[in-house]
């Protein structure tokens, strides 16, 4: 008999013993393919065929632990149907294994990501380095107004590209160097060319700047973080709604960086699957940017605090420890 590695059968009789299988029944339970035939099925799944009958007339399908499986097993008893004298045993991968082979394939793949990223990134950010660089030097040339304004345009939109591809190797770097770092001013400036790249229409957004000093933060990864929050909640948000950036220092000992909006909010089914790698319900979203932003705050001894309701709004708080 043939059948398929997610599935196979035993074939007994009234007693249990063995008289038929699906040749793949040897790799889906685990046993051996010596002598199988005249065997009591107890042997191979520990237990008895009676014991099977009273499981499944209890739940029509049960499941045994074989190893690293999980599987599924179900009757059709020679005694409540037409087949004479015979029990067809069937099993069947439960979609527990199916689940957490998804999970390897996914860790396998960001793992992939992860080594490969940081040379792709390198390259594309300075090729748009150099393009930033001659677009201001043509902008501080020239005198034609319409010209500078388009100019600009192309340059806020090149800058909103390096902000995205900042957000996607936030994940190689530490989140703290050795210059200090002026928050209030890169928030601003990233609000600015969210602004002038007419991403933030409609929405209310506006920064509290609580107690700050300049910190030993690394540049990029900060604006990578707030433009991930940022558009985040922009996507979530509708004309009219609000988006609060909060950032402040607690007794110069940790750092806390807070965006709130009160746009759509997320059921809890999506909140507890909004940080893992990949997932996303946006058409065209890549499902890694609060991923990233949880990665970091942990490996930095921080913390990663998300809450949402739906029509509510959501809340993501980061805080970061600036003394060890």
């Amino acid at each position: 008999m043939n059948g398929s590695l997610s599935s196979g059968i035993l074939i007994c009789d009234q007693l249990g013993q063995i008289s038929s299988y699906s040749d793949n029944i040897f790799e889906l339970i685990g046993i051996s393919e010596d002598k199988i035939i005249g065997k009591n099925i107890k042997d191979f799944i520990l237990f008895s065929l009676d014991e099977l009958r009273n499981e499944t007339e209890k739940n029509h399908e049960f499941s045994i632990q074989k190893i690293y499986r999980r599987i599924n097993v179900s009757l059709i008893d020679g005694h409540a149907s037409d087949i004479d004298n015979i029990t067809i045993v069937l099993f069947k991968e439960s979609e527990l294994n199916v689940n957490l082979d998804k999970i390897n394939f996914d860790t396998g793949s960001l793992s992939i990501i992860n080594r490969s990223m940081p040379a792709i990134l390198h390259r594309f950010k300075n090729s748009l380095a150099g393009i930033n660089t001659a677009l201001e030097l043509i902008i501080e040339e020239i005198d034609d107004n319409d010209n500078v304004n388009i100019l600009n345009e192309i340059l806020s939109e090149i800058k909103c590209m390096h902000l995205f591809l900042d957000g996607f190797s936030m994940g190689h770097k530490s989140f703290f160097c050795d210059s200090k770092l002026s928050v209030e001013f890169e928030i601003l400036d990233i609000l600015e060319i969210l602004d002038y790249c007419k991403v933030i229409e409609g929405v209310n957004l506006r920064f509290i700047s609580g107690y700050l000093e300049p910190i030993n933060i690394n540049k990029s990864i900060l604006r990578a973080i707030l433009f991930n929050l940022i558009t985040n909640s922009i996507d979530a948000c509708s004309p009219g709604d609000n988006i609060t950036i909060t950032a402040r220092m607690i007794a110069n000992k940790s750092f806390i960086l807070e965006v709130n909006d009160t746009g759509k909010g997320m059921s809890s089914e999506i909140l507890n699957k909004c940080t893992q790698p990949f997932f996303t319900t946006k058409e065209r979203g890549s499902g890694l940017g609060l991923s990233l932003c949880k990665q970091i705050s942990i490996e930095n001894n921080g913390t990663f605090k998300i809450k949402s309701e739906l029509n509510q709004g959501t809340s993501v708080i980061l805080t970061f420890p600036l003394s060890k």
